[in-house]
């Protein structure tokens, strides 16, 4: 995964899913954010403005997708497949000394 330095689509170079590079609204950094929405999300996005902000509480989620349908997108360092075995493996090499 790496960002263009304006966001937008993309695709992650680990496991080929289509993702987005949005901007934290309180930050600014880039991350990526799996494009489709999918229930249990908590990742709001505003497409308009390139960012996304986090929905906290559970009720809250459970709210909005009880009105408008699955609209949350995952964050994808949760659901990249490839994610977790590259974290593992880094785990595991040696630092040398």
């Amino acid at each position: 995964m790496s960002p263009s330095t304006r966001g937008g689509p993309g695709v992650c170079r680990w496991c080929g899913d289509d993702i987005l590079w949005l901007r934290f609204a309180e930050t600014g950094k880039l991350a990526p954010i799996d494009a489709e929405p999918r229930a249990g999300g908590n990742i709001r996005v505003n497409h308009e403005r390139g960012v996304y902000d986090v929905v906290g509480a559970r009720a809250a989620r459970e709210s909005i997708e009880l009105i408008s349908g699955p609209i949350l997108h995952y964050s994808h360092w949760t659901t990249c497949r490839a994610a977790a075995a590259r974290r593992a493996a880094k785990r595991r090499t040696p630092v040398a000394t």
